[in-house]
């Protein structure tokens, strides 16, 4: 398993982390994706910066196959998002790095996952919040 990370400026003063992994694929074009994180660092119009962490809750929620997750962080610290399931068994880590002030989205994709109830934890230096949020397939 290969990890691949990309980083994009948008137009609007935006900066969109895309992490992949993939397998598979000797030479350009021929690698099979497996997941594709979208990390989005959402640009303030009044270019202030969260006094405080938080965690937010997930929209929309409850969710078909995916969702976003908004946080705020406060001070340049290594941050971990993870999606656990109803037993606590992690999905998915979401966010794994050291990152700088501001407000970030993070896109979950539970396309693969059973309807059901999951809870997501943010962990950032001594701050940690969990939230519980609900996969609903028709």
């Amino acid at each position: 398993m290969k990890k691949i990370t990309l980083i994009f400026a948008l137009i609007l003063t935006q900066t969109v982390l895309l992490q992949a992994q993939y397998s598979g694929g000797i030479g350009r074009g021929d690698a099979l994706f497996e997941s594709l994180n979208i990390l989005m660092h959402a640009g303030n119009a009044s270019n202030t910066l969260p006094s405080s962490f938080s965690l937010q809750q997930n929209y929309p929620d409850p969710f078909n196959h995916a969702t976003t997750i908004k946080c705020n962080i406060a001070k340049t610290t290594q941050v971990k998002l993870v999606v656990y399931d109803i037993t606590g068994r992690g999905i998915q880590t979401l966010i794994n790095e050291c990152l700088q002030p501001g407000t970030y989205m993070a896109s979950f994709d539970g396309s693969a996952l059973q309807s059901g109830v999951f809870f997501y934890k943010l962990t950032a230096g001594d701050y940690c919040e969990t939230r519980k949020m609900m996969l609903a397939k028709h």
